[in-house]
């Protein structure tokens, strides 16, 4: 079985530099066992990089750690609920990234 996930991880970061940001980051995190149905949506991610940036830059220092100068693309991957973690589905589950769902975690792909 570590065999099998060793060789998944190899392949999946051979190909990582061919594919799209997106592709490559989503397959990378489902590789390492992380999965969602409440995915980023490429429409909206420009408008949420702009929110985190303008967060951050309230704070000087925080925005200087950021550099997001040197951001030529960032993406939203997906969303993974603190119910997903532990393998249990809720009965009426969403789809859509939710920004105010606090129990959860982004897994989000930056491209330098």
């Amino acid at each position: 079985m570590l065999e099998a996930l060793k060789s998944q991880l190899k392949q999946t970061l051979r190909t990582f530099a061919e594919s799209p940001l997106r592709d490559a980051g989503t397959r990378l995190l489902n590789t390492l066992g992380y999965h969602s149905r409440r995915v980023g949506n490429p429409g909206i991610d420009a408008e949420r990089q702009r929110r985190l940036l303008e967060a951050a830059t309230q704070r000087q220092s925080t925005a200087e750690k950021l550099r997001s100068d040197d951001w030529q693309a960032f993406h939203l991957l997906f969303q993974v609920t603190d119910e997903e973690m532990h393998t249990q589905q809720a009965l009426f589950e969403r789809h859509a990234i939710d920004d105010a769902l606090m129990q959860s975690y982004l897994f989000a792909a930056l491209k330098l």
